[in-house]
């Protein structure tokens, strides 16, 4: 008597494998945004930090990135956010880091806002905002200080073109929080 696998048995074990990687590659590519989105949200912070020392010395906000006490290995210059209020813009084949100027603080200084935004991938046109030291609240509780909020862009240089909330809400669990023509900002842990 031969011993083996018969073709039912054999079309079994490809049905299971079937659906066990059905199951397990929609949260692995999860888990690989979440980690490129860690990234991006740690050099976000240490753009901030750089920003709060620079205003420490000099009773201002930089405007520029090569004022900052940072190394970005980053040379180019695609934008992600096409407003006005740019002033500086740094890029990389998958992130563009922008520094933009906000709106003046109670105490006059123009606030800034940090951004990281998706240049490719299946998220482009979703990103980070850091806004530092944006004054009182306007739009909730998260315009009081420093706030950090999900985007998906909705009008730009690269707009988002996913199902609204599919990168904020879906893969960083974010809740809506702020909505116009330009935007969409959703609150999360990060």
């Amino acid at each position: 008597m031969k011993k083996g696998f018969t073709l039912i048995e054999m079309l079994v074990v490809v049905l299971i494998i079937g659906i066990l990687a059905s199951i397990a590659l929609p949260q692995y590519q999860r888990s690989i945004e979440r980690a490129r989105a860690a990234q991006a949200r740690q050099i976000l912070l240490a753009l901030a930090e750089a920003q709060h020392s620079y205003f420490l010395q000099n009773r201002e906000y930089a405007a520029k990135f090569n004022h900052l006490n940072v190394d970005l290995p980053f040379t180019g210059t695609t934008k992600w956010d096409s407003s006005s209020s740019v002033t500086d813009t740094m890029s990389n084949n998958e992130w563009s880091f922008q520094i933009l100027r906000g709106p003046n603080t109670t105490d006059g200084t123009p606030a800034v806002i940090l951004e990281a935004g998706r240049l490719t991938g299946p998220y482009k046109g979703a990103g980070f905002e850091l806004g530092i030291d944006t004054g009182p609240a306007t739009r909730g509780e998260r315009n009081r200080g420093d706030h950090f909020v999900c985007a998906e862009l909705k009008r730009g240089n690269v707009p988002f073109q996913g199902t609204p909330g599919s990168y904020c809400e879906k893969i960083l669990k974010g809740t809506m929080d702020y909505e116009s023509a330009r935007i969409r900002e959703y609150v999360f842990l990060p």
